[in-house]
């Protein structure tokens, strides 16, 4: 169930998510993910696209950590007065340190650290020619990710997913609009069997 549908404020006749709506409109579904189990996402599966009109989008935010203060993180770093910045930090041991981008000014009280991705583009297109199993790689290894999320006390990345359709859709049913769902303590994968 996406979250419109936790909130009942889905569009259209769908209860449940509002991409579920069979009527030929542009609609959009998003959230964050939060479960530190399942973070960080890094597969994406848009079932099969089965005619050429249909179409999908999405967007796959980069992960956001704070931590506790700490000086190896960005929450240590802001509490030492440090600008917002790309900055190396070390945030378990026996791990190697890793460059991240330490967001200062967006969250009151503590420094965010962030993790880029190469599929962070805005509206990545999906299609009935594509290839729709989606690999995303991150530019630190899943090691240095599992020490800063087990570090952190709170990480998040955002997910929207935005479609048209032709044919009735079978509903998204975990994590926001993001279909089955596969996790591991190093990394996870979401699966969508959903026609767009």
């Amino acid at each position: 169930m996406c979250e419109c549908g936790k909130k009942g404020t889905c569009e259209g006749k769908s209860t449940t998510c509002n991409c579920d709506n069979n009527d030929l409109v542009w609609r959009q579904d998003d959230g964050y993910i939060s479960s530190k189990d399942t973070l960080p996402v890094t597969q994406l599966f848009f079932g099969d696209v089965l005619g050429a009109e249909e179409r999908g989008y999405f967007t796959l935010g980069k992960l956001e950590c704070k931590g506790q203060v700490s000086t190896k993180d960005c929450a240590g770093l802001k509490k030492d007065g440090n600008p917002s910045g790309n900055y190396t930090i070390a945030p378990g041991a026996g791990v190697q340190p890793f460059e991240v981008y330490c967001d200062m000014d967006s969250y009151p009280g503590t420094g965010i650290t962030v993790v880029h991705h190469d599929k962070e583009s805005k509206s990545s297109q999906l299609t009935y020619n594509t290839d729709n199993d989606i690999k995303v790689n991150y530019n630190v290894t899943m090691e240095q990710i599992s020490a800063l999320i087990n570090g952190s006390n709170y990480c998040e990345q955002y997910i929207e997913v935005s479609f048209y359709f032709l044919l009735q859709a079978k509903a998204f049913r975990e994590y926001y609009g993001l279909g089955k769902f596969k996790q591991s303590k190093i990394s996870s994968s979401y699966n969508t069997s959903h026609a767009f």
